[in-house]
């Protein structure tokens, strides 16, 4: 299992300030770390947890100069659509796996748990790709993929032009993950400045 936490965006509604770089919400014994610290530390659980012969890795995806302090491997956006977006991040991250399964994170997600990303690595393991789904968009960024089959249907999408991630789970016929409304909830990012001071940790 490979794990890929996309870092790529220009965060123009955080003052382009990496939302990733941004303080997680304190953990129940008064920690605090960034989320994408929290994200990589739980992606590297999921990844040695895997139950396949798959090596576990966790990469950044992206541009990720300002995570150069992470020590993390890169993968760039796929050469067909370098900063076009998060489909080109998905496209060079299924490249790179070479036919191992991997599941695709964002990196602005501070509530994603555990047993959460155990649900999604694990359910309904033959198929194509799996994901959450919401008013009929999925969520294309806590979504798992068999990179053998998603792989050349985003080169394909990339090569006629289509940028949308949705296209791609549309494609591979993706299985819907059932969430409960808390876990839901727990998917919810931070897109501007006013999430952060909602959640009280400004």
């Amino acid at each position: 299992m490979i794990v890929g936490v996309l870092v790529g965006g220009r965060s123009r509604r955080m003052q382009e300030h990496p939302k990733g770089l941004l303080p997680a919400p304190r953990e129940a014994d008064g920690s605090r770390t960034t989320i994408v610290e929290r994200t990589i530390a739980l992606a590297r659980e999921i990844a040695r947890a895997s139950e396949t012969s798959e090596i576990g890795e966790v990469v950044l995806v992206g541009r990720a100069d300002a995570y150069a302090a992470t020590g993390m491997r890169v993968v760039e956006d796929h050469q067909a659509a370098v900063g076009e977006g998060p489909l080109a991040g998905l496209a060079g991250l299924l490249d790179y796996a070479r036919g191992a399964n991997v599941i695709a994170l964002a990196c602005d997600m501070p509530y994603v748990t555990r047993a959460m990303l155990t649900t999604l690595a694990s359910y309904a393991p033959d198929a194509a790709a799996v994901a959450p789904r919401e008013e009929g968009k999925w969520s294309a960024l806590f979504a798992r993929y068999d990179s053998r089959r998603a792989a050349p249907a985003a080169t394909a999408l990339l090569a006629s032009g289509v940028r949308s991630v949705q296209a791609l789970l549309d494609a591979c016929d993706t299985r819907e993950l059932p969430l409960s409304p808390e876990e839901r909830a727990a998917l919810r990012d931070w897109d501007q400045p006013s999430d952060i001071e909602d959640e009280g940790t400004a």
